[in-house]
């Protein structure tokens, strides 16, 4: 099983040493809704496209999810219906521990959120549904067996799951405690929170060296404007006193763009994934397939289509391009050692530019290197010579290499469009 530790920069993970970028896929409702030969079917797939994590929810999100008459449920049902949160239903764990088993075969590390916003006093999403709070004490002692069935498997904890930690009727204190029950139970674990999306709001002691997160995350979201976003909220937890960064919600491959018919594309995707990695966030990216996170099937029910749009069956969205996307990122990341590069502020010539929005790049350590990501097919003018590098670069949209065409001006230089349709990908090593 892989352990993972930090690097000593404190920018991302390491296995045995050796730098590890982190390509999870989003599967939430597994443990309520999949069967094991699903389960087993999509590992297969994730496998070939080179997926190393998986982040699931311990507890079903009731408030967000799909329905269907198998579902299952971690609590003992009363006669009446409801759910008896202090009497834990044990068939329950034993599904979700032998999908941890099968995933950690596959060589993909168990990404676990413990306590979803939903069941805490207080929050945006318990408020639809408050029949599902939970006291500390019920907490507790579900944390307790928790942790120390699934532990052996060496699991990243998200403590919490889409919370808003700055929301004033949150009742934090249930975050706070069990941040260090976590800690004490599993002090070799990595540990952090799962945030609502657009937030990079952490209370002073989680950002502590010593007694708080071992790393920060984000989610740039799903509404319709996610251009730049996930370069920004990295830029801003850079801020922060240094931990590594993941960016482990981008938007979902399908999901519609809040509250509209639109769907965010395999683009949009590659987008604010790329956005954030040049942004720092340089754990790796939280991939999302909208069918597949919620375990849809076409014959349940999707309880929030008003908002996150109609949704195909999860066998549907394993199919999604953007998850290839996804596996060549990985692959470009780690045969650049892009990990070892850090953000590089572009001196552009703006007056001649319409757009500028999520052009980034990023530069070596030894400053003989360095990779621009290009949102859409434009002339890029410089003010600095980029003649100086020899250059290659990749059409995203169809992953063909190409080599591009770099020219000297009277104020710098022009990289010149090429004939894509959507982003691309340079590399320059100095000459």
């Amino acid at each position: 099983m892989q352990k993972l530790t930090i690097s000593q920069n404190k920018d991302y993970f390491l296995v045995d040493g050796k730098p590890f970028f982190m390509l999870a896929d989003t599967v939430w409702a597994t443990f309520a809704r999949a069967t094991k030969e699903e389960w087993e079917q999509y590992l297969d797939t994730r496998k070939i496209q080179g997926f190393n994590g998986m982040q699931f929810s311990m507890l079903p999100i009731v408030s967000d999810c799909t329905r269907g008459e198998n579902d299952r449920f971690p609590f003992v049902k009363k006669e009446e219906g409801s759910y008896d949160f202090d009497k834990l239903d044990e068939t329950y764990f034993d599904f979700a521990e032998d999908i941890i088993k099968m995933t950690v075969k596959a060589d993909m590390v168990p990404v676990i959120t413990l306590i979803w916003v939903t069941y805490v006093k207080g929050s945006w999403a318990n408020r639809k549904c408050p029949e599902y709070t939970l006291t500390w004490e019920q907490c507790d002692k579900y944390l307790e067996y928790v942790l120390q069935r699934f532990q052996k498997y060496n699991p990243i904890y998200f403590v919490s799951g889409d919370a808003r930690l700055d929301e004033e009727t949150l009742d934090i204190e249930i975050y706070n405690k069990a941040l260090k029950k976590v800690q004490e139970m599993a002090p070799e674990a990595l540990v952090s929170m799962h945030i609502a999306g657009r937030q990079t709001y952490y209370p002073e002691s989680y950002k502590a060296e010593d007694t708080g997160l071992d790393f920060y995350t984000y989610q740039s979201g799903h509404p319709y404007d996610t251009e730049g976003a996930g370069y920004e909220l990295a830029q801003e937890e850079s801020k922060f006193p240094s931990k590594p960064i993941w960016s482990n919600e981008v938007c979902y491959e399908g999901h519609a763009k809040t509250r509209g018919h639109l769907k965010h594309t395999a683009y949009d995707v590659r987008r604010a994934s790329w956005e954030s990695y040049f942004g720092g966030a340089k754990v790796g990216i939280t991939y999302g397939a909208h069918g597949i996170w919620s375990w849809h099937r076409r014959e349940d029910i999707f309880i929030s289509e008003y908002w996150s749009g109609s949704m195909e069956p999860w066998y549907i969205g394993l199919q999604y391009e953007g998850a290839w996307d996804m596996a060549f990122m990985k692959w470009f990341c780690m045969h650049f050692k892009l990990y070892d590069f850090n953000p590089y502020k572009l001196q552009l010539l703006e007056d001649k530019m319409r757009d500028t929005v999520g052009l980034c790049a990023m530069q070596s350590q030894d400053q003989r290197q360095l990779v621009l990501y290009v949102p859409s097919p434009t002339n890029i003018y410089l003010k600095e010579d980029l003649t100086e590098y020899e250059w290659e670069a990749f059409d995203l949209k169809t992953r063909f290499p190409y080599v591009p065409v770099i020219k000297r001006t009277e104020s710098g230089s022009i990289m010149q469009m090429v004939n894509g349709k959507e982003d691309a990908l340079y590399i320059g090593h100095k000459k």
